[in-house]
């Protein structure tokens, strides 16, 4: 049986664990064939004071993070929500919109606020960790690597 992932044509799936103030998603326009979904999994707070800061980040094509180009919505409709969307086509191109995944590490437990947000095990994956494991206690680092492992991650950085 085919995930929802994988019947909207999903290739893969790219999680950004600590994603911080990262803008690779944002700076990198979508395949129209292969579509990925991204998500970033980071502290609640440092997520709302992401979002704010990317309200008005220009693409490539001069469109901003929310789909708007001058102040005007492209094709006069609102932005699409950036919790649901994997992409969203604004002016000319096709850009990665991520599903943002609030955690605190420490606390929570990420795998399941991921795979509620969407997360499938069965598509494969590539799981990023840049400069977060310094922040987690080295009990944390273990399990959230452990938990990649047991998700069956293709590929960690």
């Amino acid at each position: 049986s085919s995930s929802s992932n994988s019947s909207n044509g999903v290739v893969g799936q790219v999680v950004l664990l600590g994603a911080g103030f990262d803008t690779r998603v944002h700076r990198l326009p979508a395949s129209p064939s292969q579509r990925w979904t991204w998500f970033e999994v980071d502290a609640p707070n440092i997520q709302e004071f992401k979002q704010q800061a990317l309200a008005n980040l220009r693409l490539p094509d001069g469109t901003t993070h929310n789909g708007t180009k001058n102040g005007t919505s492209i094709n006069g409709k609102k932005a699409a929500s950036t919790s649901a969307a994997t992409t969203t086509k604004a002016g000319s191109g096709i850009y990665n919109k991520p599903v943002y995944v609030p955690v605190v590490f420490e606390k929570d437990n990420w795998v399941t606020c991921l795979t509620a947000e969407g997360f499938d095990p069965k598509i494969p994956s590539v799981f990023v960790m840049e400069g977060v494991i310094n922040y987690l206690d080295s009990e944390t680092a273990s399990a959230t690597l452990r938990a990649i492992s047991k998700l069956g991650g293709s590929l960690l950085l």
